[in-house]
């Protein structure tokens, strides 16, 4: 296995919406974030483009080779700019028990 991180790119979303494979797991993964289920690509863009300024909010997708594997978002709070808090966090199920998860963040 070969990871990078690169930055969220809006093709990412068709991947990432496809591993949302219950409303639950969905609730788990964007603490309501997102106002119903399922989350469409066109759900996630449009998030990104609200929320994610590329400065204190980043989006990145972990990649093996040209796969990709996992997605995480990183804030940088107000109050403290040497900090980085994990927002969402999802690695492809299909792929469990590798340690992508813990890779990623």
């Amino acid at each position: 296995m070969s990871m990078t991180l690169r930055p969220y790119q809006m093709t990412d979303a068709v991947i990432i919406t496809s591993w949302l494979k219950s409303e639950y797991l969905m609730r788990q993964w964007c603490a309501d974030r997102y106002e119903h289920y399922p989350v469409m690509p066109e759900d996630m863009n449009s998030y990104h483009e609200r929320y994610i300024d590329g400065q204190r909010s980043r989006a990145l997708t972990m990649t093996d080779v040209d796969e990709v594997v996992g997605y995480i978002t990183l804030r940088t709070p107000a109050d403290d700019t040497t900090e980085q808090r994990l927002g969402f966090v999802i690695v492809d199920d299909s792929k469990r028990g590798r340690g992508l998860g813990k890779t990623l963040v």
